[in-house]
């Protein structure tokens, strides 16, 4: 294996999928270094994340290792056909259930088509909408087009957990308004946390006065703290006083907070007695 040419190639399809080093990462629960190394031809993906990592990037994993797409006559007349909107490609005649296109066909097809073949082919297709279909395809679409199909599966109440996986993938106005959805009375704060780097600050205010009764652990609050506004954190804090914060999480807290706040916490813990 050429490692310099496999980074290469990593490269060059992570940035047609229109993904930053760090969005990616993201996607492999991986730091933005890995994949910056990767690119460079300094490392490889551990072999436990090259399934992903292919899918993500839409190739299969022996192209992935190759370095380059494969060139097998036999597979590349059909997806030229694919690509210029031929989809149905079957023997049986018009009308029959099995020429039938559906999202699941589609999100099966995803890793091995141009974005392009793949929004024509969901444009095509009919039927009810469901949140399988909607994560599978999130990598491989367009933001319009996902946002599209987002609105068709909306139903009310959402779980946040749902959100979490695509949320890189959605604008802040249709995030914000999905987050809206959930069901008031069970937000998830784990989700919300994993939701801070994507959502709007009003949507993360809102969520904050929801959550300064004191249903949110200290946890939760730091997970949050780099994205609300001051205020929100602040806010946030005082509900919970000092003996709901210890030490290290205002430690971890200080760089968010102003002074005056940070001192009045700090001076309410209880000092340890000096040993002999």
């Amino acid at each position: 294996m050429d490692v310099r040419k496999i980074g290469a190639f990593i490269s060059d399809l992570r940035k047609a999928k229109n993904n930053t080093q760090a969005e990616l990462a993201q996607l492999l629960s991986v730091s933005h270094q890995a994949v910056s190394k990767w690119e460079r031809g300094e490392s490889l993906p551990d072999i436990g994340l090259l399934p992903l990592t292919a899918k993500l990037l839409g190739v299969t994993v022996d192209e992935l290792l190759n370095g380059e797409r494969s060139t097998d006559l036999e597979v590349a007349p059909i997806k030229m056909q694919i690509e210029k909107g031929d989809v149905l490609i079957n023997p049986e005649p018009p009308g029959h259930p099995g020429c039938q296109l559906t999202l699941d066909h589609v999100s099966g097809l995803a890793p091995f088509l141009s974005r392009d073949a793949l929004e024509a082919m969901i444009e095509q297709t009919e039927g009810v909408v469901h949140w399988s279909n909607v994560n599978a395809l999130a990598p491989f679409l367009g933001r319009a087009t996902l946002e599209k199909l987002v609105e068709k599966v909306i139903d009310g109440t959402i779980e946040l957990s749902k959100i979490t996986g695509i949320a890189p993938f959605l604008g802040h106005e249709t995030l914000d308004r999905l987050v809206n959805h959930a069901e008031e009375g069970s937000l998830q704060w784990d989700a919300i946390s994993g939701l801070g780097p994507f959502l709007s600050k009003e949507t993360l205010g809102r969520l904050a006065h929801q959550a300064a009764d004191g249903s949110m652990v200290p946890e939760n609050i730091l997970g949050l703290a780099p994205f609300l506004d001051q205020s929100h954190l602040v806010m946030l804090i005082e509900s919970r006083g000092v003996n709901g914060l210890r030490p290290e999480h205002l430690v971890s807290l200080a760089p968010f907070l102003p002074q005056a706040i940070i001192e009045k916490l700090a001076l309410g813990y209880k000092q340890e007695p000096e040993s002999e």
